[in-house]
Order: C-alpha cells, then structure tokens, then sequence
C-alpha cells in the first residue's frame, strides 16, 4: 500500500492504473494473492484508478444483422491532467508574464538592454525529469495522449496475440476490449493522421 500511495503521488493516470494493473496480475499469479485487493476498497481504488483514465458508458445501438439493433457501449478518455503538471504551467506562465512586463518596463524607461533569464527546474529522478521534459516539448494534451497510446497498444497486443492463439475472432473479447482496441485506431488518427474531435 505504501508504494501504492508513492505511485498515486508520481505517476500521472496513465501510468498509475498501469502500475495497478500490474499489481493485480502479480497477485493473481501469486500463491498467496493480497487480500487487499478483493475487498470492497481496493475494488474502489481500481474503479476510481480507471476512470481517471477512461469510462465506459451505455451508447448507441450497434447494428447486429441478427438483432436489429444492440445497445452499444462508448468508451470515453479521461486523461486526467496530473496536478504537478497544472502547477507546473501557472508558475510558468507566471514567470513568462513577469519576464514581459520587466521588459516591457525596461523598453518603456529606455534603461537599455534587458537580459533575458532561464529558468531551471530541479526534479528528483530520471522519471520525472523525462516525464516533465515531454509535457514542456509536446504540451500537456498531447503528452497524455501519447501515454495513453502506449498503454492502448500495450493491452491491445495482449489481445491481439490472445485471438491468434486461440484462432478466434474479435468477437471473443469482451465489449470494452474491442473499445480499446477501437480507441487505439482514434488515438492513432488523433496523433498522426487528420485531427478528428478528441
């Protein structure tokens, strides 16, 4: 549970439902599970952890060629922004709008030239530092879309070689793995292709 509230604090939603799905497995494999996990609040961590990521909900009908119609579900990305990020944007944005208005005051005085300054950020490992250096090169959006991405690819090739093995077809996965393996393709267009709504 420690490194559990450890991840909470530095992973953003992405990685940290990652993290407890990892757990989950190895406790499933294990020959004495945690029984943390089967109670009711370790049911609600996974639950809360999920939807911070993604939800599934009722949607339109899909066409069935048996049925008519089947009520159909969506899946709708989340991608909650973690809170360091959003901090880290204000007081960047607040450095920035100091730094104008200094020159700005400088240009108005005729003081001469003005230096402009770096501004450094001290972090505490590796993970951080890569996790900080993509948000400020990619944008906050883009850099969550992308992890998203890598988780999607990761439990969609889980999948994919699950339906080789067994030589079946989509249609043996249950309803919110064909999403994500659908959401994968969106997030795909989303990031590389022609900019749809996402």
């Amino acid at each position: 549970l420690r490194n559990c509230f450890h991840a909470l604090i530095q992973y953003d939603c992405v990685q940290f439902w990652r993290f407890l799905e990892g757990i989950k497995a190895i406790s499933a494999s294990s020959r004495t599970p945690s029984m943390w996990l089967m109670t009711p609040q370790g049911e609600n961590v996974y639950r809360l952890a999920k939807e911070r990521v993604y939800r599934v909900i009722n949607g339109r009908k899909r066409i069935d060629s048996e049925n008519g119609g089947v009520p159909g579900k969506r899946l709708i990305p989340v991608l909650e922004e973690t809170p360091k990020e959003k901090l880290l944007q204000q007081v960047l944005t607040e450095v920035e709008n100091r730094w104008h208005a200094k020159r700005s005051q400088c240009d108005e005085n005729n003081t001469g030239s003005f230096n402009s300054g770096n501004v450094l950020l001290m972090v505490k490992d590796e993970s951080t530092l890569e996790s900080i250096r993509s948000f400020l090169s990619n944008g906050g959006k883009r850099t969550m879309v992308l992890r998203w991405l890598r988780y999607l690819e990761q439990v969609n090739d889980k999948s994919r070689s699950m339906l080789r093995s067994l030589g079946k077809g989509p249609d043996a996965i249950s309803e919110e793995q064909r999403l994500l393996m659908e959401e994968e393709g969106r997030v795909r267009n989303y990031l590389f292709g022609v900019n749809s709504a996402y």
